[in-house]
């Protein structure tokens, strides 16, 4: 399984780059700005759950696109 290295610059936000060829999909490293309390509110659901955050953040953005959900300017707070 071929794998790129991380950089030591992005590695809060980089998600390795697997080959196509190993049946998965292919996955781009990619650079994104998030407010600080999004970061500790995945980091501690995470930590909850026993992965990392940036596989909850990945398995969030999945589970949208998998939905075909539409994000709205009004979220319910479930609270």
């Amino acid at each position: 399984m071929a794998r790129t290295k991380r950089s030591e610059v992005n590695q809060d936000v980089a998600m390795e780059v697997e080959t196509a060829a190993n049946g998965k999909a292919q996955r781009r490293t990619i650079t994104i700005s998030l407010e600080t309390d999004t970061i500790d509110y995945f980091r501690a659901a995470a930590n909850k759950l026993g992965v990392p955050y940036q596989t909850l953040i990945h398995l969030c953005l999945n589970d949208i696109r998998d939905r075909e959900l539409v994000p709205q300017l009004h979220w319910e707070n479930r609270k």
